[in-house]
């Protein structure tokens, strides 16, 4: 994330073949996430994948985006 940057970073997970809650498990057991600020987590979490989608032309619910 130093490197990067937390704009160019996109949480993958196993759903919907795993269960949600076992996925924010994992997330929250990651060495240093108490460390990463909330507006970064988002971002990682969900934002950049929204606005991936929608660079490549998925109509995304406006209730996803913030």
């Amino acid at each position: 994330m130093n490197t990067l940057g937390p704009d160019r970073i996109l949480f993958g997970s196993g759903y919907p073949y795993r269960r949600f809650r076992d996925v924010l498990g994992d997330v929250k057991c990651v060495d240093g996430s108490d460390e990463v600020d909330n507006i970064d987590k988002e971002m990682i979490m969900m934002n950049n994948a929204i606005e991936l989608f929608k660079y490549h032309g998925f109509r995304i619910n406006e209730n996803l985006s913030t």
